[in-house]
């Protein structure tokens, strides 16, 4: 469907038509409209310089100016110093949310000064069929699917912080258990698989005494610390 979103002589309109919907007390604060709560942060953040911004008047009505043609879903004008905007109750419809948030934001534009553009991708397009605005697909699109159950996602600054804590945890371990260790392990870091939540971390180090080496692998999981510790007998004495 041809969805037409158009400036058409609204001052004028007002003005020559004092009742009905275009009637300047037909028009309410912006905010006051509890349906375009979700779309009005978007709208004025697009023109924050506009004159108008935070002194928007909209009417929800299907009587628009004589001037608008056919189609028109909306117009905007500023009147005796206010800011006023009208939008056909079909923006208001189950599904046309990402249109309405569209249809504002355009309005909005020319609350701020702004004419039609010949893009028909442009937001200021008069056609509404062929705009891509992304702060509106944001404000209006669905939430971004979940995680799936159970999996944590952590950023790199996250998991870094997870490696240097299991590090720190594995040489508390090897050191209560081993009076002569002096290493420092190192750890490797593997995602839960699906439907876990915890991460392994896959630590790995050596050290050596005077007669003996010693390799030790601990792996962490949440509740849960395996240690492994293999060893032989060094070759004569070692070098201090």
């Amino acid at each position: 469907m041809r969805r037409t979103i158009v400036l058409a002589g609204l001052a004028a309109a007002v003005a020559a038509a004092p009742a009905g919907a275009q009637d300047l007390a037909a028009f309410r604060p912006a905010d006051s409209h509890p349906e375009l709560g979700q779309v009005l942060p978007t709208a004025r953040a697009a023109w924050p310089d506009s004159p108008c911004a935070g002194r928007e008047e909209i009417a929800i009505t299907d009587t628009l100016p004589s001037g608008a043609p056919d189609g028109a879903l909306g117009a905007a004008a500023t009147f005796a110093g206010r800011c006023l905007v009208l939008l056909r109750p079909v923006l208001l419809r189950p599904g046309w949310e990402y249109g309405l948030c569209v249809a504002v934001t355009h309005e909005f534009g020319h609350l701020a000064g702004l004419g039609h553009s010949d893009d028909p991708a442009d937001l200021m397009h008069p056609l509404l069929d062929g705009v891509r605005y992304e702060p509106c697909r944001l404000a209006t699109g669905p939430p971004d699917p979940p995680a799936p159950p159970g999996i944590v996602p952590v950023t790199p600054d996250q998991e870094l912080l997870i490696v240097q804590a299991g590090e720190r945890r594995a040489d508390q371990i090897l050191a209560g258990r081993y009076g002569h260790y002096r290493g420092e392990t190192t750890c490797e870091y593997a995602p839960p698989p699906a439907g876990e939540r915890s991460p392994t971390l896959t630590c790995a180090v050596a050290w050596r005494t005077k007669t003996r080496r010693y390799r030790a692998t601990v792996v962490l999981r949440e509740g849960t610390e395996n240690v492994t510790v293999t060893t032989r007998r060094t070759r004569g004495k070692t070098k201090a």
